[in-house]
């Protein structure tokens, strides 16, 4: 954990969703209970599926061991049992370089969870650069691209608008490049459709959504790796980069978990289905490895992180797109450029 004069005080803060990561933020699952957020989890509770605490704790107990595995300091938020989502760190909080900013939660069940969040960043000495006024807005619709260039998205159910121009406005400031993404509600977050796994690597969705601009990641020479439009509901996409070659998956992403491994990446990919019902779906509902809020990366980045698969990403269930179809299938091959730098390429610039 190095200062790098990156412009966070104390050492803390994140630039990037790739470099190497040395703390996390999660949460115990402790007060977590599947509530009808979504028509994934409604179908969840339809189908007499039991929820298993002891089952909870033990998957996130396994991620938890991980990220520790790859050497990242694990924190945790202070559990409240007022808060049973507070399991989904992502979102409760994001990481910049000057600091965190505390979201403000649009369901109502989760509006106490910055309470918890400004206790942990206060007693950590770690500064709190903005907080969000403006509307909702939750971290999972806070995706750096690479530094300083960050794709927000907002879909109106969880992240508004107004608070996304709040954050625009801020990061512009300092000079940001700010890519506003608007995203049909039942992807939920943007986290969710594309995933940074290295520099110049993301995953991402191709399904129904048309309005996210693929043309504009493309443009900053960024290699795609296509996730199928049911895979990505099921929080395929939905993966943690750690740096030095090092990604924290799910037992239920196989084909995503081809192309890094394929590339020489060590996948870690415990099983999470059980804190979010998102993953179950297919099997039945489940968590993703978002629920997780970075603290601080090397050359690359700092931020608080959630458990596998930030917050209840359960949304309609609708079937491919003949695109999403194309997109399945092998592990996509990456070129020798992309591999090198997916594999070498770890600038630390933020830590």
């Amino acid at each position: 954990m190095t200062k790098s004069g990156n412009g966070a005080a104390n050492g803390w803060g994140v630039n990037s969703e790739y470099g190497k990561l040395h703390d996390v933020l999660l949460c115990e699952p402790v007060n977590f209970k599947w509530l009808p957020t979504s028509s994934i989890s409604k179908a969840t509770l339809r189908s007499g599926a039991k929820f298993d605490r002891q089952l909870a704790m033990r998957q996130h107990r396994e991620m938890a061991q991980a990220y520790e595995d790859a050497g990242v300091t694990v924190h945790m938020l202070e559990p409240d049992e007022a808060l049973p989502y507070q399991v989904y760190a992502r979102d409760s909080s994001f990481m910049t370089p000057y600091g965190a900013v505390v979201t403000q939660m649009h369901q109502w069940w989760r509006r106490g969870e910055y309470a918890p969040v400004i206790k942990f960043y206060q007693s950590k000495g770690i500064p709190i650069f903005q907080m969000i006024t403006a509307s909702a807005f939750e971290g999972g619709d806070f995706d750096v691209i690479e530094p300083n260039t960050v794709l927000i998205g907002f879909c109106g159910e969880r992240t508004q608008e107004p608070a996304a121009q709040q954050v625009k406005g801020w990061l512009e400031a300092k000079g940001w490049e700010v890519k506003l993404a608007p995203i049909a509600e039942h992807y939920v977050h943007i986290d969710l459709m594309v995933c940074m796994l290295a520099p110049k690597l993301a995953a991402v969705c191709l399904g129904h959504d048309r309005r996210l601009d693929l043309d504009w990641l493309k443009s900053k020479k960024i290699e795609l790796v296509p996730v199928n439009y049911r895979d990505t509901m099921g929080l395929g996409c939905n993966v943690m980069s750690l740096g030095d070659s090092k990604i924290i998956s799910t037992a239920a992403s196989k084909e995503l978990n081809k192309t890094p491994r394929a590339a020489g990446f060590k996948v870690y990919d415990p099983g999470y289905e059980h804190v979010h019902p998102g993953r179950r779906r297919r099997a039945l509902h489940g968590t993703g490895v978002a629920a997780r809020s970075r603290l601080k990366r090397g050359a690359y980045r700092v931020r608080p992180h959630a458990a596998p698969c930030a917050e209840d990403r359960h949304c309609d269930d609708r079937g491919d797109d003949a695109e999403g179809r194309r997109a399945t299938g092998s592990a996509p091959s990456l070129s020798p450029s992309t591999i090198h730098a997916a594999v070498d390429g770890h600038h630390r610039l933020g830590c």
